[in-house]
């Protein structure tokens, strides 16, 4: 409990002001309020109204309260690039991507129409940076957004009972987004097939699904997929056709 004695406001120092606001989990208030009594030529002058004094101290505080928030997101989501700013895209360098088309992702309606978006491109290609810009883009407007590498995923989930694989994926469909990067770069096994499948289908109306691979959709049949799963290969592949997946091709040559 902070015994405050307001008779004698004046004595406590910056540093007693400090503590008290750390005790109550306000840092950051205290941050700001030393910064404006220090350095705001306002205050020093006695030109700011307390309202916009105090106001100031409470934007810093809810500022210091989403970063932190964001940043915990962040580490959650397990992204490759968790510095692939939107500002950043190079679209001389990104063939195949247009402004007009970048805006229009940035916007996210895609994310409330749970379409899915698949992004294609050589290794190196660029394509693993942008999936992650756009799951960036959308943990900063709210929604929850998780990566796995595709192949690393798929192994961890087929070797535990079915059960839990079924567990694990109805946690994944509390996603907004789900980014599966690498796609497709070895065969797949028939278990695994049939995980993806089942992965694809509780997805379905919950989730926007984000695949990074450097196939293109027609090879997933003979590419990926096992011969001997081909209705296990439509049935997923037909999730990922018509006007529910953007599909992006990056042309160009690998960053690497």
């Amino acid at each position: 409990m902070i015994n405050i004695d307001i008779t004698k406001a004046n004595d406590y120092s910056f540093k007693d002001i400090q503590a008290m606001c750390r005790e109550i989990r306000l840092s950051p208030m205290a941050t700001c309020f030393i910064d404006l009594m220090q350095n705001n030529e306002k205050v020093k002058n006695n030109e700011m109204t307390y309202r916009e004094f105090f106001l100031r101290l409470i934007l810093e505080v809810q500022n210091s309260r989403a970063n932190s928030r964001l940043e915990k997101k962040l580490k959650l989501s397990d992204f490759t690039f968790k510095n692939a700013l939107y500002q950043d895209l190079d679209f001389s360098k990104r063939k195949g991507f247009s402004k007009r088309m970048a805006d229009e992702l940035y916007a996210c309606d895609w994310i409330n129409a749970k379409k899915n978006l698949i992004i294609e491109s050589c290794s190196g290609g660029g394509k693993t940076w942008l999936a992650d810009c756009y799951g960036l883009v959308a943990l900063m407007k709210g929604f929850k957004v998780k990566q796995v590498n595709a192949g690393v995923f798929i192994n961890e989930l087929a070797s535990i009972p079915l059960q839990d694989a079924m567990s694990e994926i109805q946690e994944l469909a509390k996603l907004d987004v789900l980014i599966i990067d690498d796609f497709g770069l070895n065969v797949a096994r028939p278990n695994e097939s049939f995980l993806f499948l089942e992965l694809a289908k509780a997805l379905n109306s919950t989730t926007s699904i984000v695949i990074t691979t450097s196939k293109k959709k027609d090879g997933w049949y003979n590419g990926y997929f096992s011969e001997s799963d081909v209705a296990v290969t439509e049935a997923f592949c037909d999730r990922f056709t018509g006007s529910n997946t953007i599909t992006i091709t990056l042309d160009g040559d690998s960053y690497r």
